[in-house]
């Protein structure tokens, strides 16, 4: 979070403020959405390596009947799984429909609100 911000690229010399300000935010918005997707693979990544390496830690020395890898890998499967599920919906089109039109909702009823305390 403490990293520089990077300048939007523009297409032309002449962009307006609130042009300039949708871009800066649909880069964020960008930005957020890989960094999001890039998490869910490292975590997905380092999940497959580490129950891998505990499966075939059982594989080959365990004499054991009950599994025991079995607890672990159904319950960080589940974790991944949810984290899955919060990434992929969240960067959904549908996802971000809805933003925009919460967003746009609050944004009205602050203009309404702040309209009302003038008069």
């Amino acid at each position: 979070m403490n990293e520089p911000m990077r300048s939007v690229p523009t297409t032309t010399a002449g962009q307006s403020l609130s042009d300039r300000a949708q871009s800066d935010a649909a880069y964020r918005d960008a930005r957020r959405r890989v960094r999001m997707l890039q998490g869910w693979y490292i975590h997905a990544l380092v999940y497959v390596c580490v129950i891998g390496g505990l499966w075939l830690a059982y594989g080959l020395t365990s004499q054991s009947r009950f599994p025991w890898p079995l607890p672990p890998t159904l319950g960080w499967g589940l974790g991944l799984g949810i984290h899955g599920l919060v990434v992929w919906l969240g960067t959904s089109r549908r996802s971000r429909d809805w933003q925009a039109r919460k967003i746009e909702q609050y944004l009205n009823e602050d203009l309404a609100a702040r309209r009302d305390e003038r008069r």
